[in-house]
């Protein structure tokens, strides 16, 4: 790497505005946005999860009932996006997918900036953030053409670390609030937020939940909206994917331990895992109280990130797009200044896992091992030692060592 990519990546006054490499990668990213577009107008039979959102829009707006289908199929999300989709029921069937593609790149490409922008990541090079932002799309592209909703998420949940970072939690919380109403369980992040600032991120984090819950009760009727609320919560709960056969079954932490491994584990072994994990995400968020802001936000997003993939309830092939902006930064970083052998290894490693995947379920769907299947899940784990790796290295943030405070 030459010199003045490695000063330019650790100059502070790169931050502002948009270079070349920024501007380039913008228009890459415009230029597969108009092909996926072209292609979902010209492949107009082709099924996607667009159709199964705009059909619980249209439950919604006609007040029947939205959550009946079973065994993790049909509508998964909480019914304020029901109603959000209840918009895109009155648009053409291609002018609404494409609307929505927009959206989820709209969200992933513009979260993944502003996280930047932000010093989130310490990546201020243009080169770097161009970099990044070119790195998202054999990540993602998989998943935003078939119109999932996992880049718009992860979008979200930048937006949220970018605007902890500036110190707005109102918009910090309202993002959450809303990848929480999409999924459920990106409401660990706000969790781990209301540690990392208790004062500033509790009580925006339960307003917000109890707001957005008030809004849906004035876009329908009250009893209705409460009823849907309450299946919901009944299929989410009863939606115990781990039971599915070896080709459904989520692609997690237990498909690496019980489908691969062979190890017998319980339900409330697992159970306890998913919560010690998390507890010590809290920790951390709270043990690394001598570190920059940006790098604390950085690490309990890195952190969250993972342990929705690999400890979430529901992990899926596509899920993997949550990793996209993880995988991306974590590369760009290990090329850096201070990253060490250990890490740029870490980091290719994972890279090159999540596209042997990715080439496997393109070229080769008919590879259903429970070693092929097995490759995201291998990378979400190599990625977790990395993060654990660059976040532990001073030099890649800039810092000088230094020892928490004691009492």
């Amino acid at each position: 790497m030459s010199e003045e990519m490695i000063s330019s990546m650790r100059d502070p006054d790169r931050r502002s505005g948009l270079g070349p490499y920024t501007k380039a990668a913008f228009v890459a990213w415009a230029a597969v946005s108009v092909v996926l577009a072209v292609r979902m107008m010209h492949l107009s039979h082709r099924v996607t999860t667009y159709s199964t959102y705009v059909m619980a829009g249209t439950h919604w707006r006609d007040g029947t009932p939205i959550y009946t289908a079973h065994n993790g199929m049909g509508f998964v999300y909480g019914p304020l996006w029901a109603a959000y989709f209840a918009i895109y029921s009155f648009f053409p069937a291609r002018i609404g997918e494409i609307a929505w593609l927009l959206t989820n790149v709209g969200l992933l490409v513009g979260g993944t900036y502003a996280a930047m922008r932000e010093s989130v990541f310490r990546i201020r090079a243009d080169w770097a953030r161009g970099l990044a932002l070119l790195l998202l799309l054999p990540l993602s592209l998989a998943s935003l053409d078939v119109a999932q909703s996992n880049s718009a998420l992860i979008g979200l949940l930048l937006i949220a670390v970018a605007m902890a970072m500036r110190r707005r939690w109102t918009l910090c919380v309202i993002a959450i609030c809303l990848g929480s109403y999409l999924k459920i369980y990106p409401l660990a992040l706000g969790l781990v937020l209301c540690v990392y600032q208790p004062r500033k991120v509790a009580w925006r984090l339960a307003a917000g939940l109890g707001g957005f819950w008030l809004l849906s009760l004035c876009l329908q009727n009250p009893h209705y909206v409460v009823t849907q609320y309450h299946d919901w919560i009944a299929t989410r709960g009863a939606d115990d994917r781990r039971v599915f056969s070896m080709t459904h079954a989520p692609l997690d932490l237990w498909y690496l331990i019980v489908r691969i491994g062979h190890i017998p584990m319980s339900e409330g072994a697992y159970m306890g895992l998913q919560a010690l994990t998390g507890a010590g995400i809290a920790v951390f968020s709270i043990r690394s109280s001598h570190w920059a802001a940006g790098r604390r936000l950085a690490g309990i997003l890195l952190l969250c990130s993972c342990w929705m993939i690999l400890l979430g309830p529901a992990t899926e092939s596509y899920t993997y797009a949550l990793l996209a902006p993880a995988v991306s930064l974590g590369l760009v970083a290990a090329c850096g200044e201070g990253s060490g052998r250990m890490g740029r290894a870490l980091a290719g490693l994972t890279m090159g896992l999540m596209i042997a995947a990715q080439l496997k379920s393109s070229f080769f769907p008919e590879w259903r091992s429970a070693s092929f299947n097995g490759l995201r899940p291998a990378a979400a784990l190599v990625l977790v030692g990395f993060v654990i790796v660059w976040l532990r290295t001073d030099a890649m943030w800039g810092e000088e060592a230094r020892t928490p405070a004691t009492a």
